[in-house]
This record gives C-alpha cells, sequence and structure tokens, in this order.
C-alpha cells in the first residue's frame, strides 16, 4: 500500500494484463492549451504527495482487478479464495475470502465480512451518500442467491441487497453511480431486472438506484467498455474502453454520453487518441473533478493515433496534456497532488525520464504532475510520436514492485 503524506490515508490501484504497443508515424495533437517550448526533467516529490512506504495490507491468493475505499473501509474484488493477515507469510493464516473482501484502511487488517461470489468482481462502486456498495464481474450467484454479474451490498450491515436485483448476460467491467441511476458498461448484450424484465443493451445499460428496475437508457458500443466517470459537473458520462463505434458513429477508444438520452455528445479526445479493436483500449479513466485522465494500451500495428502513457483532458475532452512513457498503461488515479500510472512502464525518454535499457526492465507505478509543464520530445524507438505535444512532468516517485507473470499472452521478442 501506499502512504500518502499529511492525509492519514491511502490508495490503491489495479493492475491489468496486456502487451506493449509498437506503433510509428508523426501525429499533432488537437487542441490544447499553450505548453513550454522545451521539455521539463524529473520534478520532485511534493510534501502533500504520497511517499513509497510499505503499509501493512491484506493478503490474498490470487488476483485483485479493483479496490474502492468508503470511509475507513477498503473494498476488494478480484479473483481469490483466501487471504491472510498482514505480516503472515504465504500459506498461514488463511482464511476463506471468494472474489469479494474488505479490510481496515488504517491497521490494513481484515474485517469479517466475507461475501461468496462464484465468479470474479471487476468493478466496484458506491452511492453517493455511500450507503450502497455495487459489485460488478462475472459472477452469477452471490450468497447462494442468483445475482447476474450485478449486486449490491449494503455498507453498515455487509447484507446482500434483496430490492437491487439489475443484472447482464455476460461481465460487468465498470459502474457509475449516481443518486438515482447506477450505469454500468462491460461485454455484455442483454440486460434484465426482477421489477421490469429485460431488453437489448449493447454494453451499456442502467438501472434504477432504488429498486434495480432496467431503464430505457440503451446507447451502444461494437466493443467492450472498459471504464467510465461522470464527466466534471456531472454532465455527461464519459466512457472508455476497446470499442471504436458508439451509437453507430466512430468513436475510437473513448466517448462522451447524454445521462439520460444516452445519445452521443462532441468528445474531441478519440479525434485525437484512438486506441481501440482487437490490439488496442483505453483501459482506465479517473477524474478529479476538474479534469478527466486516462491511459491504455495497443499491441502491433502502425497506427499513429495510439497512445500507452497517460492523457488529461476538460470536460468535452479536449486534450490538455499528453505522457508518453511506452508500456501498457492499466491503471490511473488523479490525486491532489500528482497523477499516478500504473503498468508496465519501460521507457520515458520522451517525458525527459529514463532510456530504454538493452535489458528491459520495468517501473510499475510512476507518477506526473498535473499541471503541463513543457512538450515531449521525437520518439526514437518506431511507436506513434507525440514530438511538441504538451505534457507533464515525471516526479522522483518510483516504489519497488515486483509481479506476477501475465496470465493474458506471452510477449513476443522486441515487443
Amino acid at each position: 500500500m501506499i502512504r500518502r503524506a499529511n492525509f492519514g490515508r491511502r490508495w490503491a490501484t489495479l493492475f491489468l494484463s496486456t502487451s506493449v504497443a509498437v506503433t510509428s508515424v508523426a501525429l499533432s495533437v488537437g487542441p490544447a492549451p499553450a505548453a513550454a517550448a522545451d521539455p521539463v526533467g524529473v520534478q520532485q516529490r511534493p510534501a502533500a504527495m504520497v511517499t513509497a512506504e510499505s503499509l501493512p495490507t491484506a493478503q490474498i491468493n490470487g488476483v485483485a482487478w479493483t479496490q474502492l475505499i468508503v470511509g475507513n473501509t477498503v473494498f476488494v474484488g478480484g479473483s481469490f479464495t483466501s487471504a491472510r493477515p498482514a505480516g503472515s507469510p504465504s500459506g498461514t493464516n488463511a482464511v476463506a475470502r471468494t472474489n469479494l473482501m474488505s479490510y481496515n484502511l488504517t491497521t490494513g487488517q481484515m474485517t469479517s465480512w466475507a461475501p461468496v461470489l462464484d465468479g470474479q468482481v471487476k468493478a466496484l462502486a458506491v452511492s453517493p451518500d455511500g450507503t450502497t456498495l455495487y459489485v460488478g464481474g462475472q459472477f452469477s450467484v452471490v450468497n447462494g442467491q442468483a445475482r447476474y454479474r450485478l449486486a449490491a451490498f449494503d455498507v453498515a450491515s455487509g447484507n446482500l441487497s434483496t430490492v437491487f436485483r439489475g443484472g447482464a448476460d455476460y461481465t460487468v467491467s465498470s459502474i457509475v453511480a449516481t443518486a438515482d441511476v447506477v450505469y454500468v458498461g462491460g461485454a455484455f448484450s442483454t440486460a434484465y431486472s426482477t421489477p421490469s424484465g429485460g431488453g437489448a443493451r449493447n454494453r451499456l445499460a442502467a438501472f434504477s438506484a432504488s429498486n434495480g428496475a432496467l431503464l430505457n437508457w440503451s446507447p451502444t458500443a461494437d466493443n467492450t467498455i472498459q471504464s467510465m466517470v461522470l464527466a466534471p459537473g456531472g454532465t455527461k458520462l464519459v466512457i472508455a474502453g476497446a470499442f471504436s463505434n458508439v451509437n453507430g458513429a466512430g468513436a475510437p477508444g473513448t466517448a462522451a454520453l447524454d445521462l439520460s438520452t444516452g445519445a452521443s455528445l462532441p468528445w474531441a479526445l478519440n479525434t485525437v487518441v484512438k486506441n481501440s479493436g482487437a490490439n488496442g483500449a483505453i483501459l482506465a479513466l479517473s477524474t478529479d473533478g476538474t479534469s478527466i485522465y486516462g491511459g491504455g494500451y495497443k499491441f502491433g500495428g502502425a497506427n499513429a493515433s495510439t497512445l500507452e502513457g497517460m492523457f488529461k483532458v476538460d470536460s468535452n475532452g479536449n486534450v490538455q496534456w499528453i505522457e508518453d512513457c511506452h508500456g501498457d498503461t492499466y491503471g490511473v488515479y488523479a490525486g491532489a497532488a500528482a497523477v499516478f500510472q500504473v503498468g508496465h512502464s519501460h521507457y520515458c525518454g520522451n517525458n525527459m525520464g529514463w532510456p530504454q535499457p538493452a535489458n528491459w526492465n520495468f517501473n510499475r507505478a510512476i507518477a506526473f504532475t498535473k499541471n503541463t509543464t513543457g512538450t515531449l520530445i521525437r520518439e526514437p524507438l518506431g511507436y506513434a510520436n507525440w514530438n511538441g505535444s504538451p505534457s507533464p512532468s515525471l516526479m522522483s516517485w518510483f516504489p519497488p514492485w515486483t509481479s506476477a507473470p501475465s496470465p493474458a499472452r506471452a510477449r513476443p521478442p522486441g515487443a
């Protein structure tokens, strides 16, 4: 876990598994604020930023795809069957925890909450009032009750909701909860609920927060939704994933939707960053209430508009900066003092960071300034070229991480 200096709390990120993109051809970023004329080197970590100090945290025997802090409790969703207390060596003091668990934010110790789900959890969200936890993934049974890829729990008691009964026929990968509506995205083609029946929903659906009834909101996407956030001000839903089209029109990787009608809204980013299709996606979005940040991956091809680092955009998708470290981005978190990125970054020379070594090594977690500080330099390794784009600065924050081998696919030589 990571300690936030002067704030006494932690944040957690998730790791996904894919591969590195190798693309080429020059590209100019669209509308963006003026940047400094020259690149800027690595900046020192400010006092308000988290340190890389290790803190006690419960351990699991599998993968944590997502974590969510509600008050002083951290909820963890993933693919695992047991957990052990902080400090216990592997194979000791393990107790059953099945794809969903929680622990105390301050102490790192597990709570007694132990729901049982028969499939992995990919998404967590909490209602704005902090009373309801929404869970999405690939399960069909929760605590012995039928719940198809979507469930809700009372935060205070930990009890499974008997009122919210929304569901989908395949994976739910992302959830955004408002006071009245629960929006879900994933890889499904049908959604349904106990009070209102079901209907075709092409990777996006919405349910009533009060009773789980399936709503008429039904935009369409032609590939998986991986992440969603409300735009600053709560005026639109921003979606990200592997899709190339939304509502029948071109929208590679990201798009914005009307919260009431599901209609597509103007979104400038997808004319600039175009990760999509079978070998590319925008995997993660985060917002600080003012801007939206995101990142993804691209494998192979020669698409000049693909990006493995991060972007920062305004509420209309206009690019504010591009960060072009090479190596897939799996998760993004917009903190108060910096923007954090997890993935397998192996080269940050375009951002005045470390060069590409002959023997590859990876920084699994890095951080950048939130403000624009300079510009990117020319790409020398055959990837998409973002030379001259406004950029943030890499920060001197390099916590050491080790990673298990990727379960997705082997990395081809030179990739």
